[in-house]
């Protein structure tokens, strides 16, 4: 039994950065423009509270943080304003993951997290500043204590449990090129543009107030009198650069990303700057997610996800990533490779052509009538035109993406929502199906099929809309008939 421990000091200050840099912004621009406006330091007195009260938050946080490594259990004290004290059986414990980010990294420091299924995504045990050397330390030693509580509840119950193996049976590294077109080819274009329109809103003030700013939005009020190609010019410039911003931000999130593949898990890390290592056991994988965007489904590449049960480092709940770039032709090889709970299955397309024709009735004609309003209203409202023909062509690619395959056991579905997703599953793995089909559908002689698989808090859902009728039946038969039967051998043999 060890004494009990707790983290470098330096945590107190990770703490208060983690907790502020979410708002600090806000409140040095509150305190710049209330000195401008009222001409004294007063209006820094409120930000300095919260600095302080913050501070003090995460010094007594620091303090009542402490773990012991018990015989047959971890203990952990936690609780800033409400002390808590838990006990965690070694074999309850699912993973414990590694984190650093360059500066952490330079000072030898690295944050441990230790997860369990019952979490909800939260750690149990989370140190923000440990040195590397007790880092790694402490997660072998946690590692052997669940191995060796694990080998005496199997001996208990007469059970042989193959020991797990120090080294991995294989090792994958993203290449420089598969990097590359990873970085180029990411979708977080979309978040980078809503992050930048939501700081927009909140630093308006400034715009009105700084003269460089200030001209920039008299030129854009202007905008209406400046030629067309000048416009388009301008926002494929905007474009572009939020593109290269997106490319970089994913260069350092995928760089040096390394899959190490055991016998029962799967080891992660990735990170140039903010280097991060998890560790994934096979049987908390509820689904496997092929995510397909439109480049890179025009590139044949396709992004392996994986849907678990219980905590996970990040700010992701339940999904990990596997590998960030699969040529699509290699995809089945690869799952094997990676001893994938659950194989490729082939799909078969599976919805029908009258529902492509419904979604023209009910899309498209409303996006036309739209445009024709703003053709008859708006300047350069012609050019409006082209959302019926986005939205055409993003209902026949619904159409086309809607596919279904059954193996047994294990289930493949593929759909569209921004991008192309197929999911990989089991039935044992499904909270719940459900078969839908409102009077219209039955009349198309179509339906759609909404599903739930196990995760971390929730669950994941997916749904094949405006699929066959004869498919969505098979599919809830095959569902519902398994577990129709095995609740009635449930039940007999209770009565027995």
């Amino acid at each position: 039994m060890s004494k009990l421990r707790r983290a470098h000091p330096l945590s107190i200050v990770f703490d208060c950065v983690k907790d502020f840099r979410q708002v600090i912004f806000p409140i040095v621009l509150g305190g710049l423009f209330g000195i401008k406006q009222n001409g004294s330091w007063s209006a820094w007195i409120y930000p300095m509270i919260g600095l302080v009260v913050g501070l003090s938050s995460a010094v007594l946080r620091w303090w009542r943080t402490k773990y012991q490594l018990q015989e047959e259990q971890l203990y952990v004290i936690k609780g800033s304003m409400i002390k808590s004290e838990r006990f965690i059986r070694y074999d309850r414990i699912q993973s414990v993951h590694l984190t650093t980010n360059p500066i952490a990294s330079r000072l030898g420091f690295m944050k441990v997290e230790v997860h369990t299924a019952g979490g909800k995504g939260q750690a149990e045990l989370a140190l923000s500043a440990v040195r590397k050397r007790e880092a790694h330390l402490l997660k072998e030693t946690l590692r052997q204590k669940k191995a060796h509580s694990m080998r005496q509840e199997a001996e208990a119950h007469n059970v042989v449990v193959n020991e797990q193996e120090a080294q991995p049976l294989k090792e994958m590294r993203l290449r420089h090129k598969e990097l590359v077109i990873a970085s180029i080819t990411s979708s977080g274009l979309g978040v980078i543009v809503v992050a930048l329109l939501s700081t927009m809103s909140q630093i308006s003030e400034l715009f009105e107030n700084v003269p460089f700013f200030k001209a920039i939005l008299h030129d854009f009020n202007q905008a209406i009198g400046i030629p067309l190609l000048k416009i388009i010019i301008v926002i494929l410039s905007l474009i572009l650069f939020f593109w290269l911003i997106s490319s970089v931000i994913s260069f350092f999130q995928v760089g040096r990303f390394q899959l190490s593949i055991y016998e029962k898990e799967w080891m992660i890390k990735k990170g140039l700057f903010q280097q991060t290592e998890q560790t994934i056991p096979h049987r908390r994988v509820q689904a496997v997610r092929l995510h397909e965007n439109w480049l890179r489904q025009v590139l044949g590449y396709v992004t392996v996800y994986i849907e678990c049960v219980g905590g996970q480092a990040g700010k992701s709940k339940g999904e990990v990533m596997l590998f960030p770039l699969v040529k699509k032709r290699l995809l089945m090889r690869f799952l094997e490779d990676v001893r994938s709970p659950y194989p490729f299955i082939p799909l078969k397309h599976c919805a029908v052509k009258r529902s492509f024709y419904w979604k023209m009735v009910k899309y498209v004609m409303p996006t036309c009538f739209i445009a024709m309003g703003m053709t008859l209203w708006l300047p350069y409202g012609s050019y409006a035109w082209g959302m019926p023909l986005a939205v055409l062509l993003f209902s026949w690619l619904s159409y086309r993406d809607a596919g279904l395959g059954v193996n047994g056991t294990y289930l493949a579905v593929s759909f569209r929502r921004t991008a192309k997703v197929t999911v990989l599953t089991q039935r044992r793995r499904m909270q719940a199906l459900t078969y839908q089909a409102s009077r219209l559908q039955m009349l198309l002689k179509c339906a759609t099929i909404k599903a739930t698989v196990i995760g971390s808090s929730s669950g994941f859902d997916f749904k094949v809309t405006d699929m066959s009728d004869w498919h969505g039946r098979k599919l809830y038969a095959w569902y519902h008939t398994f577990y129709a039967r095995r609740g009635k051998a449930n039940q007999k043999r209770a009565w027995e």
